[in-house]
């Protein structure tokens, strides 16, 4: 959630809003599909099923974390709220 809240907070400084969430999402998919690729998930979690719901979470909660920093409207001038 944290990486969903520092790419969300990057992205919405250099694009669009919703290019910044399609940007989030796509980086998400890829690094769950790179842990499938590169660990042994049976190992690790014990289950597949253990393991969509663990991606799923992951995808969920980032995706949800970069959303609110995305869209949130705050801006800081002169180090002040």
């Amino acid at each position: 959630m944290l990486g969903g809240a520092l790419l969300g907070f990057t992205l919405r400084r250099y694009m669009n809003q919703k290019i910044a969430v399609l940007v989030t999402i796509a980086v998400t998919v890829l690094w769950e599909i790179y842990e499938f690729i590169d660990g042994d998930i049976l190992e690790i979690y014990g289950s597949w099923e253990r393991w969509s719901l663990d991606s799923l979470g992951d995808i969920v909660g980032a995706l949800a974390v970069a959303i609110l920093v995305i869209y949130s409207n705050r801006k800081v001038r002169n180090g002040e709220y």
